[in-house]
């Protein structure tokens, strides 16, 4: 499908891009409603292309071809949404204005990092379940757009490289400078199911015209209070929960692909195993644990220095 091709002005860009948001609100994925194709703030030529796209699928165009069940509706505008996006980032206009102002309260989640050359857009994906999908794309301004194979705005995955983006997208982007260069952090979390929440973490830096990731850790808990939190001053991450049927362990491991050891150097361990623990788990009682492990910025990387597992109750 080719839809969003016909504003190229910055601004038209911007106006047209909203109105696809306004748009996209109403829409439900579950409705068994028709909605007008002629409403969807598309061209005469991509009405055209929407009955062609969609004209062999059971329903999903109403009998006259000129209404389209909501679901079709809300795929057909991600589409547009997400090539406007593409274009406004690679707009010459786009580093002269306050990207997060003009797109102020209109489903469209902006981050960015200090420096101002990653940016995070996402909004929701309406999959219709209780895990809440993000539709994420990724921009940065410094790639070489003279190599081949090279764009400055993608989703999930990194040219050129084995690294992806987080699908569900980011809350946070802190820019951390090291004697290596200017490296970021990205947080984020997305509900997954009515009880099950995902945090995640991850350290890049950008070499060789692609980004490498060098930490990355997630979790998966019921309790949505506790998980990942970062300290910007201190420069430490932090990681507290309560083992539950998600994650049954204590685990403090950098999952990235730079360093893969847990840590250089001293590691605080606290590990308490009562005899009731060591009975429990004989028996194959369940057993709840409190894990913590922090991880200190060394100027480089994150590196583990502080990890610790207790019992706090059995069944």
């Amino acid at each position: 499908m080719s839809f969003g091709q016909h504003a190229d002005n910055f601004q038209s860009l911007i106006k047209q891009t909203k109105t696809y948001f306004s748009i996209y609100d109403t829409l439900y994925p579950n409705g068994e409603e028709y909605f007008p194709i002629n409403k969807l703030g598309l061209s005469k030529d991509e009405i055209k292309q929407v009955i062609q796209d969609y004209n062999g699928e059971d329903n999903t165009l109403s009998k006259n071809k000129d209404s389209i069940l909501q679901y079709g509706a809300i795929e057909v505008l991600q589409t547009c949404i997400i090539k406007n996006i593409k274009k406004i980032a690679a707009h010459p206009d786009f580093s002269k204005n306050d990207i997060t102002a003009l797109f102020a309260n209109t489903g469209l989640y902006i981050v960015k990092s200090d420096d101002n050359k990653l940016y995070n857009f996402s909004f929701d994906a309406k999959n219709g379940g209780t895990y809440q999908m993000q539709i994420s794309i990724m921009h940065y301004t410094d790639y070489n757009l003279n190599q081949t194979n090279t764009v400055n705005t993608s989703q999930n995955q990194d040219p050129g490289t084995d690294f992806s983006f987080a699908d569900d997208g980011y809350s946070k982007i802190y820019t951390i400078y090291t004697k290596e260069g200017t490296k970021y952090l990205l947080a984020g979390s997305v509900k997954k199911c009515s009880t099950c929440y995902g945090s995640y973490i991850s350290l890049i830096k950008f070499r060789g015209n692609k980004f490498v990731q060098e930490f990355y850790y997630s979790i998966d808990l019921r309790d949505y209070e506790t998980g990942i939190s970062y300290d910007p001053k201190t420069k430490i991450i932090s990681v507290n929960y309560k083992t539950d049927d998600l994650t049954a362990d204590c685990v403090c491991e950098n999952g990235g692909d730079g360093n893969k050891e847990e840590s250089q150097g001293r590691v605080d361990e606290v590990i308490l195993e009562t005899e009731e623990e060591v009975l429990a788990e004989e028996d194959d009682i369940p057993i709840t644990r409190q894990c913590s492990c922090t991880f200190v910025f060394d100027g480089s990387n994150f590196m583990l220095r502080k990890k610790s597992s207790t019992i706090i109750e059995t069944e």
